[in-house]
Parts: C-alpha cells; sequence; structure tokens
C-alpha cells in the first residue's frame, strides 16, 4: 500500500510542470480519493477481523404447554357445623380450646345437670307409678272378667236376675277400661322418662363432627339459652378452593380440570384441585360466577380461611413454541422480537407472543422448532452482528 501511495506522488510531481495548474488540481483529487479508497479498505478490514460477539443460545424446541386462567381465591371447608345447646342452663365446662383436633362423638363441653337428674328420677319414679297401677287395673280385670263367667252361667240356668246380669257385665267392662287407661299411663311414664334421660344426656355436649376448633365463643360459668353457639368446628382435611371467574372465561372452565395454586404459609410449594362445581348464574355486580374445587389435604397443613394464588388448566398443546423470557425484547413502540442465530449472525425477527409463564414465553409466529435464538439481553447486539453461540 505505501508503494503505491509513493507512486502517485511520484506522478503527481511529473504532472505538475506539464499540464499545468488545472492538470495539477486534478492530479492532487486523484492522489485524495486514492487516499480515500485505502482508509475505506482498511476500515472493512478492520471490520470483517472484529472479534465475533459470545452470546447465549438456545435451540428450539416444541413442548407441552398448559392453557391456563389466573385465578385467586380462598380455601373454605365443606364440612363446618356449629356446636350448640338443646337448652339454657349454666355452662360449667368447656373441654377444648381453638385449634384443638376433636372426634365425633368427643365430650366438649358440659351444662350442670343437677336439675336434669332430679327430673330424670322423677320421671323414673312416676313411671314406677304408672306400672303399679296398672297391675292393680290387671287384677281388677281379671276379678271382674270372672264375676262376669259366674253372672253368665246363672243367667242360662235362672239363678240370676238380669239386672244382676247387666251389673257384672258393666263392672267388666269398666275394669277393661282402666286396664288400657294405665297402660296409656305407663306408656306416657316411659315417655316422660325418656325425654328427661335425653335432657340428661344433653347436659354432655358432644362434636357432631371429626374435626379443628375454628372458634370458641363462650366461657364456662355463662348462663346461656337454648340454641346458644359454643364452637365452631371444620374439617380441614376436606377442603375447597372457592374463586370467582368473569363470565367472559366461563366457555373455557368445565368440572374436572385441575388448578394449580400456592398459598403464603408455603410460598414454594404448589398445591393442586380440581374443579366439581361451577355456578349456575353470573353475578350482575361484577359479572363473574362461583368456581368450587376439591382440595386434598389429608395431612392438614392447609387451613381454611387461607388465600389462595393460582392458574386454572383449560386445556394443553402438545407442541408449543415457548422461548425463555430472556430472549424476547420489548420496546416501546416497537412489536416484541428476538436475535435468530443465523450462519452465525444475529438476525432481528419480530414474532407474536401469546402465553406467558414463570418458565418462558409462547410464541405464537415469527419462530419455529429447530431455529437457534439468543437467550440473553446484550445491548452490544444488532442487526447482522457476528456472534459466537454458547449453549
Amino acid at each position: 500500500m505505501q508503494n503505491v501511495i509513493r507512486s502517485a506522488r511520484w506522478r503527481i510531481r511529473r504532472l505538475i510542470p506539464a499540464c499545468g495548474l488545472a492538470s495539477a488540481g486534478l492530479a492532487i483529487v486523484a492522489a485524495a480519493l486514492l487516499s480515500s479508497a485505502c482508509s475505506s479498505d482498511q476500515a472493512s478490514s478492520a471490520s470483517n477481523s472484529a472479534p465475533a460477539l459470545p452470546v447465549h443460545v438456545a435451540r428450539i424446541q416444541p413442548q407441552r404447554l398448559d392453557k391456563t386462567l389466573d385465578t385467586t381465591g380462598s380455601l373454605v371447608s365443606s364440612v363446618a357445623v356449629g356446636v350448640k345447646t338443646e337448652f339454657a342452663g349454666r355452662l360449667v365446662e368447656m373441654l377444648k380450646q381453638e385449634g384443638d383436633r376433636v372426634n365425633r362423638g368427643e365430650l366438649v363441653a358440659r351444662l350442670d345437670d343437677v336439675n336434669a337428674h332430679l327430673a330424670a328420677e322423677q320421671a323414673r319414679a312416676a313411671l314406677d307409678v304408672a306400672r303399679a297401677t296398672l297391675e292393680r287395673a290387671r287384677v281388677a280385670e281379671r276379678h271382674a272378667r270372672a264375676e262376669f263367667e259366674r253372672a253368665d252361667n246363672l243367667l242360662k240356668s235362672g239363678g240370676i236376675t238380669d239386672q244382676g246380669f247387666q251389673t257384672a257385665t258393666v263392672a267388666a267392662q269398666d275394669a277393661q277400661a282402666q286396664v288400657q287407661l294405665a297402660q296409656a299411663q305407663v306408656d306416657q311414664a316411659t315417655q316422660a322418662l325418656a325425654m328427661a334421660a335425653k335432657h340428661l344426656r344433653d347436659c354432655r355436649i358432644v362434636a357432631p363432627i371429626s374435626g379443628e376448633v375454628e372458634r370458641k365463643l363462650v366461657n364456662p360459668g355463662s348462663w346461656v339459652d337454648g340454641n346458644t353457639l359454643l364452637y365452631r368446628l371444620v374439617d380441614n382435611r376436606r377442603l375447597e378452593l372457592e374463586t370467582y371467574t368473569a363470565s367472559a372465561d366461563l366457555g373455557q372452565i368445565a368440572k374436572s380440570q385441575k388448578i394449580h395454586f400456592t398459598v403464603a404459609a408455603y410460598p414454594d410449594e404448589v398445591f393442586e384441585a380440581r374443579i366439581i362445581a361451577v355456578g349456575a348464574a353470573v353475578d350482575p355486580q361484577n359479572r363473574s360466577a362461583v368456581v368450587r374445587a376439591a382440595v386434598p389435604n389429608s395431612n392438614g397443613r392447609l387451613k381454611a380461611g387461607m388465600f389462595a394464588k393460582g392458574t386454572i388448566v383449560t386445556g394443553t398443546k402438545p407442541e408449543a413454541i415457548v422461548v425463555p423470557s430472556t430472549a424476547l425484547w420489548r420496546r416501546a413502540g416497537q412489536a416484541p422480537y428476538v436475535y435468530v442465530v443465523e450462519q452465525n449472525k444475529a438476525r432481528k425477527r419480530e414474532v407474536r407472543t401469546g402465553q406467558e409463564e414463570s418458565g418462558g414465553i409462547e410464541i405464537l409466529a415469527g419462530l419455529k422448532a429447530g431455529e437457534t435464538v439468543v437467550i440473553e439481553q446484550n445491548l452490544e447486539l444488532a442487526e447482522g452482528v457476528v456472534v459466537a453461540p454458547q449453549i
């Protein structure tokens, strides 16, 4: 290159005397153009010799992708009952505290049972009296029947008047009625004793279901009326996730679909529920319908009232195109794009995105399986930049 420049300068010096000023000017211009061309060649050579930009890449492979809808809701117990008193009385014991586990039929509270005991004893005594009265009536009935049979025999032989026979007949009928009355009194006393016994049993208040004490509402020593709520019990082993879904999304939701969700108490763990009911009507206030899903919770870790955040799996794409979120570039006023590696050069390509998950972003158009994309946000990247792909 230096020899070319010297030769050009030598020719210019020879042209100046021979051609005059004008020719000299042309020669100077020619020399300048030659110098510029040399500089351009040098720059181009420097550009071609620049080192390739190392970039991390990934090869696009079709993968299974669940179609989902975001949702939030609360865990509720599918079994929640109140423990109440049957009648008024003084509460003498409350045996469970909030959070305690109880089994069905287990004693949880007790009312003062002194009066109930006395009432039961009184009813038992009344039953004994009624039974004794019945036995007396039976004895009288047997005697009256025997007298009637004797009178009937005497009437056939003419040994008794008609009036005597009528008296014996009425006496037999009255004795039979007295037996029936006494029997009814025994039945009545039996029922009264059963009621007194139940009243006595109801002084011992037991859990109607197996579960946990969600709330304790009164304390020992309180006077309570009939139907007073003492405890609220829930069975956390049978939970449901209750969510509300916009009416526009109801067409995608059906029974048996899965819901994957998390709760704040276990942020790194994903739980699963299965839809068991979709609301029959849409709330006109918020244009949404309730969706309920059964939550397996045999170990009882989840609690009723917990807030849940998750996704409803409405379908599956068996061969979706998904890229890492770091591969997608977003700029204001521009369509989203990625850089595809073609012959070791970065090529900018606009794409249309779909569903976004924590694991990546679905690409609906602009990419196809088998292509290689840059998966890092490098500011030196641009159209046509030579890259050194690194997997």
